[in-house]
């Protein structure tokens, strides 16, 4: 069918998946080591904090739980309280008095008291809106790394402010402004750029976010790291390189002395991190920059320390490997299989631990349980388990990845079936649909899985469009080779609705026709599970591919389409 081969859809599919995983911290391979310099600022702006702690009476009052996590990373934003994990930083009138204090303050130590603020009272609109008013009216005053100290706070804490990011990218690219900036911080500030520019996204500010620093910030700070690439940490170039990818902006100069530097010999490989080896491959695929050289040794480096790699590096290895394999398909399918075996052993491996693990934690006993009956009974002394160990995104994504070239590895798919059945809730509704459409492209019969994804798709079909609805209708109709009648029943009764919807309103059909004809299709494949309802639903799906076809504008196909003449067919 149309929904399992189109290119087009799998492309999409692709490409939202993986924005969904890689604005996220765990897709860039953690926070930046910021543990030391947070500690450092909190010990030298205690009095600066002091002076600027006193909450206007207008403002939210911030949360006391924006410390560090375990690792000594800077505050996860997500946990204070604010539920989407950024702000608008408009409309600072009403804070005179905080932002007349606070511009009394020396540039490095007005970043610093940021941070501290961060670290002791948490997530405080007033005082980040606060703060990007001082540098929105004379960013002069700042020097680079002040500047990087807080877009890096604004961005762990999802803050988004256009006019303070229009400033700082203005002061940024003025000349030799980031010349002798340490290639830390130029990392730190990529990858600043890039958090605020998926926080702009998820605010619906993206496109003006993205052209302020695509107007010059971005090509400035590639031309300044390929100057400096020789003294860059391994690591820290691969989290500029990911940055650059998650920002889908392409320093020519950069990408090119990043190859000679990480190629060069092996040992700058060798001094990446698994998570670095991940970052810097899925940087060149998201970018199309194919390197056969580079690619060559970094797969090879990979497959070496496959095992070392976390589920959210597998996850971005997978999709780099699949996706650049475009670039040069009979060399890379030959010279990656290794490398993709290598994956989907640690994956299962990780995904095997995972589950028993969470077995063992079902059967464990509740928090109500008192702690010294829970000690009698083997309760594990540490914290409960959050959630699933291998996030499902990640997971999908690999599914994805490896449906995308049709490489069914049998063992991985088995236990990743498992898996997303024991944690289907915590499936969204691009996952659920991700999944169908990977066992349905490698044909993998998974019927407990089927079974829970459709439990889960179901109250899911609203915030689905026509294609992810027919990917679900496909795996319910066989295309994995079971067959699911309730998840199709569920599906054509979205699509009946919204041809109901669309004729109610006077118009076509709200699902267009070829849609309406797959869907047509998987009644056929299960008519016979449900045929009073199914037998009353084919009819009207076809009257509702006749709708949409009629209210088609024909001229307009006509020059793709084609057209008779007397000469013969046109095209």
């Amino acid at each position: 069918m149309r929904s399992i081969t189109s290119a087009t859809n799998v492309a999409r599919l692709r490409d939202n998946q993986i924005l969904q995983t890689h604005t996220k911290r765990a897709g860039f391979g953690g926070s930046l080591q910021w543990g030391t310099k947070v500690h450092h600022a909190h010990a030298h702006a205690c009095a600066h904090v002091q002076r600027v702690r006193a909450t206007p009476a207008d403002g939210p009052v911030p949360s006391s739980n924006g410390l560090p996590s375990s690792n000594g990373h800077s505050p996860v934003p997500g946990n204070n309280g604010h539920s989407n994990g950024h702000s608008h930083g408009h409309g600072h009138s009403g804070h005179g008095s905080l932002a007349d204090e606070m511009s009394q303050i020396q540039p490095g130590q007005l970043a610093d008291t940021l941070w501290a603020w961060v670290l002791s009272k948490g997530y405080d609109p007033a005082v980040f809106g606060t703060v990007c008013q001082v540098v929105s009216q004379d960013p002069r005053r700042f020097d680079a790394p002040s500047l990087v100290s807080v877009l890096s706070a604004a961005a762990e804490v999802g803050h988004v402010d256009p006019e303070c990011i229009r400033a700082a990218a203005a002061r940024l690219s003025e000349p030799g402004v980031l010349v002798g900036v340490d290639t830390g911080n130029l990392a730190q500030l990529g990858w600043s750029l890039a958090l605020l520019a998926g926080a702009a996204r998820a605010s619906g500010e993206g496109e003006e976010v993205q052209a302020l620093l695509e107007e010059k910030l971005l090509g400035v700070l590639g031309r300044q790291a390929a100057r400096v690439v020789t003294d860059f940490a391994a690591d820290d170039l691969a989290r500029l390189l990911a940055a650059f990818g998650e920002l889908r902006f392409t320093p020519p100069l950069l990408m090119d002395a990043a190859s000679l530097r990480l190629t060069d010999t092996l040992i700058p490989l060798a001094q990446l991190s698994p998570a670095g080896l991940a970052q810097v491959c899925w940087a060149y695929a998201r970018l199309g920059v194919y390197d056969r050289g580079m690619v060559d040794a970094a797969h090879s480096e990979l497959t070496r320390r496959a095992d070392r790699l976390a589920p959210e590096s597998v996850s971005q290895a997978a999709w780099a490997a699949t996706t650049i394999r475009s670039h040069d398909e009979k060399h890379r399918q030959l010279h990656d299989v290794n490398l993709l075996h290598a994956l989907a052993g640690t994956l299962t491996s990780q995904l095997t631990a995972a589950r028993e693990a969470q077995k063992s934690v079902v059967g464990s006993p509740s928090p109500s349980t008192s702690s010294s009956d829970a000690t009698a009974a083997g309760a594990p002394d540490g914290p409960q388990q959050q959630g699933p160990a291998v996030p499902v995104t990640s997971l999908v994504n690999v599914l994805l990845a490896f449906a995308s070239v049709s490489h069914h590895d049998s063992p991985l798919f088995g236990e990743a079936a498992r898996y997303l059945a024991l944690n289907a809730e915590q499936c969204s509704p691009q996952d659920v649909v991700i999944a169908s459409y990977a066992y349905s492209r490698v044909k993998h019969k998974a019927p407990a899985l089927l079974e829970a994804m459709a439990a889960r798709a179901a109250p899911l079909l609203g915030q689905l469009d026509e294609d992810d609805l027919t990917y679900l209708a496909t795996w319910g109709a066989g295309a994995a080779g079971t067959l699911h009648a309730p998840l199709v029943r569920a599906v054509v009764e979205r699509a009946l609705y919204l041809i109901d919807a669309g004729a109610a309103s006077g118009g076509p059909p709200l699902i267009g026709p070829t849609a309406l004809l797959d869907l047509a299709r998987c009644v056929a494949a299960v008519q016979h599970l449900d045929e009073p309802f199914f037998s009353a639903a084919s009819p009207r799906l076809l009257r509702g591919v006749n709708a949409g076809l009629t209210s088609t504008d024909m001229e307009g196909l006509r020059p793709t389409c084609g057209s008779t003449d007397p000469s013969g067919l046109h095209k």
